[in-house]
């Protein structure tokens, strides 16, 4: 059974999903403007505003979780969230660690993503590739601050070093697949059949490695999380994982059809259907995250040791 959602754990869950577009947003966004992008300002321009306002999303988020904290433990209703005495001890513990972290990731993201926007419409002419790299390495720097308040705080704080690299790892890999999802959509009507099939072959090419990087640590995390594989189906923990686990597979079902059978048939249907699939996969991806939220913020692991 499912314990009751008060409001400050509604509130808190909902600030945690805001979190995730502050890391999603900037690496998928930075990863396709460099290798998938066909390098016009129709494409980069969209791109980088969808990196600015992830940016915004996990800024706020992270305020806003942080003020949820302060505000559970004065339980003083909603002016408590406000009361600076305490705010100034969160900041002293890991929670605002994270907090802080978090915060610098998503205002250096914002940042990064306005002088990209400033330099695209000053130029005369559309920068080359070596500018979108420059701009995917500063976005993973700044993304990986996010990913890192993850470590410090929650079900993450007590587990060994291996086990918080291997979450690291997983989450950039996820950011590295779910944050292109809507670039790509960009890119399916901006750019012409013949370069948007070359782009989307690169992408499903490197997309194999970006899920080994995601899938291997996974598998590592479930063994932490849980005492047996029984757990999945006796532990509310277990039960809410397993529909995230269901999600994955419905997302991996996604993209090998549109790898194997509608990339393919690109130049012959055009991308209609692509983008028909891409919209799928960004919505099964938000309920993904929604759950992974979930997990994160209301729901207990049952082992010791838990994530």
């Amino acid at each position: 059974m499912y314990p009751p959602i008060s409001g400050w754990e509604l509130a808190s869950l909902i600030a945690k999903l805001l979190i995730y577009p502050g890391f999603l947003f900037p690496l998928g966004g930075g990863l396709c403007l460099w290798l998938y992008g066909d390098g016009s300002r129709r494409f980069a321009v969209p791109v980088l505003w969808y990196c600015a306002i992830g940016a915004l999303l996990g800024f706020n988020g992270s305020l806003l979780f942080l003020l949820l904290q302060v505000g559970t433990v004065n339980d003083q209703g909603l002016p408590g969230m406000l009361d600076w005495p305490m705010l100034s001890l969160m900041l002293d513990t890991p929670a605002g660690d994270a907090a802080l972290l978090r915060l610098s990731g998503t205002l250096a993201t914002f940042l990064i993503a306005a002088a990209g926007l400033a330099r695209i419409n000053a130029a005369t002419s559309p920068p080359g590739g070596g500018f979108y790299r420059r701009l995917f390495l500063l976005n993973c720097i700044a993304a990986l601050l996010v990913i890192g308040g993850f470590r410090l705080s929650g079900h993450a704080a007590p587990l060994p070093a291996l086990s918080q690299f291997a979450i690291v790892l997983h989450v950039a890999a996820v950011a590295a697949w779910l944050g292109c999802f809507v670039p790509l959509y960009i890119l399916c009507r901006s750019a012409p059949p013949p370069l948007l099939h070359e782009c989307l072959r690169a992408f499903g090419d490197h997309a194999r490695y970006t899920l080994l990087l995601l899938i291997a640590p996974g598998i590592y995390l479930l063994t932490r999380l849980l005492t047996s594989p029984a757990d999945l189906l006796t532990t509310p923990y277990g039960n809410t994982l397993l529909s995230k686990l269901l999600l994955v597979a419905a997302l991996l079902f996604i993209a090998a059809h549109n790898r194997y059978r509608l990339v393919p048939r690109l130049l012959k249907s055009g991308p209609t259907p692509l983008r028909r699939a891409i919209t799928l996969e960004t919505l099964t991806a938000l309920l993904l995250l929604t759950i992974t939220a979930l997990l994160a913020t209301l729901i207990t692991p049952p082992t010791a040791t838990a994530f």
